[in-house]
């Protein structure tokens, strides 16, 4: 039942954010037949470049885990951001809910090796005496971490939406993902019930959540969240220029503001950077690339978002309008390289002849599912795509 409360839900949400047109229709059986060969299509074909990709990222990471990882010390700066704006916002560190996290997996394995039940009252004096926190902070911590029986399932307390409870949904605050810790109540007392493995995963989804930029929480933790996916970003565009930089036959130029004193400038203003421009003078082909350093999406409400900021635009918050999506952004850089191509050349030190071919392009760090349902006027390829064209 589960399973088919999620498949219903995901097959909804594909229909409300227009990512594929599925037809459905009632079987003679009295069961709901669903039609969805175009969307299937489209995810077999993705799914075969992703899992090519997957691949080859855990063949290059395999040898990372016998050797002692280099400290960035831009990087290990975030901690401490991190531990303030998560205190900030939730009450709680970082580093001391992982620090709650193992001690509850201590407690949990000296009575059961994979699900562990204690009193609330009982659980609460273990953790206070591991902890040393005061019982009221251990209690706060694990109002803050668990889930409760609801009157109504789909109706949760404000401020929380009926969505946060879809199952099909990621990255949900009432998630069993979020709130490890299940409360049920027995002979006229409350017990926590809660997975040792599940603990474990847990902190490793919580880190994921905050270097990804996706935990859902306040103005000073997205502030640090974007900070360090800024940094990302950076070094997203030197991978990429690295990798083409191998090629020796290409001249690569990185973040590229102004062609000699002439600024990349529309209109209505500064265009922005280009990320990478990369001239090959055998072939006479000049790319002009646009790095992108996206957080996988996976349901259908992500895949909406990314589809909005690669292709199709947001609307404004006013109303008024659309923002203008990544694609458009980019092809405005390229129309303005195309008309001043000469000068671009004369830059780059190569004979500025007509018979250049401009090809724009954007690479993003994984394989997205949203350029196989979408069909843009730019081609979109993740890096390892981008290497495997390079060696062809």
């Amino acid at each position: 039942m589960a399973s088919e409360i999620v498949t219903f839900g995901f097959e909804s949400d594909l229909i409300n954010f227009s990512l594929a047109d599925c037809k459905l229709e009632m079987l003679p059986s009295g069961r709901l037949g669903i039609d969805r060969e175009q969307y299937e299509k489209a995810r077999n074909t993705y799914m075969s470049i992703f899992t090519g990709g997957e691949i080859v990222r855990a063949t290059r990471r395999f040898g990372h885990y016998w050797r002692k990882p280099k400290t960035d010390p831009e990087k290990s700066g975030f901690v401490a951001q991190f531990d303030a704006a998560a205190t900030n916002d939730f009450g709680y560190s970082i580093t001391e809910l992982l620090e709650f996290f193992r001690a509850t997996m201590d407690i949990g394995r000296d009575i059961h090796p994979s699900v562990a039940c204690l009193p609330l009252r009982e659980l609460i004096v273990h953790l206070a005496n591991k902890l040393g926190w005061t019982p009221e902070r251990i209690g706060q911590a694990l109002e803050l971490l668990s889930l409760k029986p609801r009157s109504v399932f789909l109706k949760p307390d404000p401020p929380y939406q009926p969505a946060d409870v879809f199952p099909w949904k990621f990255n949900r605050p009432l998630s069993y993902l979020r709130r490890p810790f299940l409360h049920r109540k027995r002979n006229g007392e409350v017990e926590i019930l809660w997975g040792i493995r599940h603990l474990n995963a847990i902190s490793q989804y919580l880190i994921y959540l905050c270097l990804n930029g996706r935990l859902k929480a306040g103005k000073k933790m997205a502030q640090v969240m974007g900070e360090l996916r800024n940094i990302e970003g950076e070094e997203f565009n030197d991978q990429v220029a690295d990798l083409l930089e191998q090629n020796t036959a290409l001249i690569v130029k990185r973040r590229v503001k102004k062609i000699d004193n002439l600024k990349i400038q529309g209109e209505k203003g500064i265009l922005g950077d280009i990320d990478v421009l990369a001239a090959d003078s055998h072939r006479k082909r000049l790319m002009v690339i646009e790095c992108k350093n996206f957080a996988l999406g996976r349901a259908p409400h992500e895949m909406a978002n990314e589809l909005e900021e690669l292709f199709t635009g947001k609307e404004k918050k006013n109303g008024k309008g659309k923002e203008k999506s990544a694609v458009e952004h980019h092809q405005e850089r390229v129309d303005w390289i195309i008309n001043h191509l000469e000068k671009v050349l004369i830059w780059l030190k190569l004979e500025p002849t007509t018979d250049w071919t401009i090809e724009p392009l954007i690479v993003t760090d994984y394989e997205l599912a949203t350029p196989h349902l979408w069909r843009s006027p730019i081609p979109v390829v993740s890096l390892v795509e981008l290497s495997n064209n390079l060696l062809q």
